[in-house]
């Protein structure tokens, strides 16, 4: 009796599924659903809910109609430890709904809402149900459109996010305040070890902000926050602040000039697990390439990045200074 469609359980479960103004079959068109949702749908009709682990719906053409049929589908899989919507063309709409279905998904370790337009005001409702999700490692948030006010929210809900490993906003509209908001809790995510913030209209002012709180993160591998106008002030304040953990550092197209990269080469020597340096597209001359030809053989790099600079000329001492860097004129 425990599985027959007359047991308490199955006759609750499908109670509670045909109160769902989206899930009862009289106002779904089903045939317009997603393949992949409609099997979300059947195991939770079945009851077999608990075969699912990870939801990736990556790339998927999913929508508006059919975000909104899976935000009502989604509290049925409070068990699942990863859920990827990268891509999936859902807006403002289909995004409400879907952070409030958050909420019930306590047992989260990957959340991937990125390339969806949720905007400032489902940003509003992502915040609060981020705060829930007490056991994420990964939340990928990269070009969602949303602003300053938006990321001052959702930087709230980090402040319970202590088991945090990596952490993508790029291609977001931060600013100097919102970057500010992201360094206050930088004591509260000390698992931290990437972060990605790349193009996210953050100045010296904002760098500042991160580089007076960036030595929190002690555990912080990864750091990219290339295409960010921060000129020599905000850099040096980012580099001298640097934890010796880091490995990847991205400062492609920052304003990085020749005197500010050779006044930072002191602060880069110190960094013995550094292993890839993006200084692309960046004012760096001579000048500049002098001083990185004086610290390469005492760094570990593995890739050097200086597209787009005027080093021209150094190519041969640049190249010989360490013959175990892959280099990039």
């Amino acid at each position: 009796m425990g599985n027959c469609e007359c047991s308490p359980k199955a006759a609750k479960s499908k109670q509670s599924l045909n109160s769902s103004p989206i899930l009862n079959e009289q106002s779904v068109h089903i045939p317009q659903m997603h393949p992949k949702v409609h099997a979300l749908a059947e195991k939770v009709f079945k009851e077999q809910m608990s075969s699912v682990a990870n939801i990736d719906l990556a790339d998927k053409s999913l929508g508006e109609e059919c975000g909104k049929y899976l935000a009502a589908i989604l509290p049925y899989y409070s068990h699942a430890s990863e859920l990827n919507l990268d891509n999936c063309q859902l807006l403002e709409g289909s995004c409400e709904v879907i952070a409030t279905s958050l909420i019930d998904m306590i047992s989260l370790k990957e959340l991937n809402l990125s390339r969806n337009r949720i905007g400032d005001k489902a940003a509003d409702i992502l915040s609060l149900s981020l705060s829930k999700l007490t056991k994420l490692e990964k939340l990928m948030l990269e070009n969602i459109g949303i602003g300053t006010e938006s990321v001052i929210l959702i930087s709230t809900s980090l402040l319970t996010l202590i088991n945090l490993k990596e952490l993508n906003l790029s291609q977001n509209r931060l600013g100097n305040q919102g970057a500010r908001a992201l360094a206050n809790t930088f004591s509260y995510i000390p698992k931290l070890e990437l972060l990605d913030i790349h193009n996210t209209e953050i100045g010296a002012k904002g760098a500042a902000f991160i580089g007076f709180e960036i030595y929190k993160l002690t555990k912080l591998k990864v750091l990219n926050i290339g295409e960010n106008k921060l000129f020599s002030s905000g850099i040096s304040a980012i580099i001298s602040s640097l934890p010796k953990s880091i490995q990847i550092l991205n400062f492609e197209q920052t304003g990085l000039d020749s005197h500010c990269l050779s006044e930072s080469c002191e602060y880069l020597s110190r960094l013995s697990s550094l292993t890839d340096l993006y200084l692309d597209r960046n004012n760096i001359s001579s000048e500049g390439s002098a001083s990185i030809i004086r610290i390469l053989s005492s760094l570990n790099l593995k890739y050097l990045g200086l597209l787009g600079c005027d080093v021209s000329q150094q190519r041969q001492e640049i190249t010989l200074a360490s013959m175990s860097t892959e280099i990039y004129l």
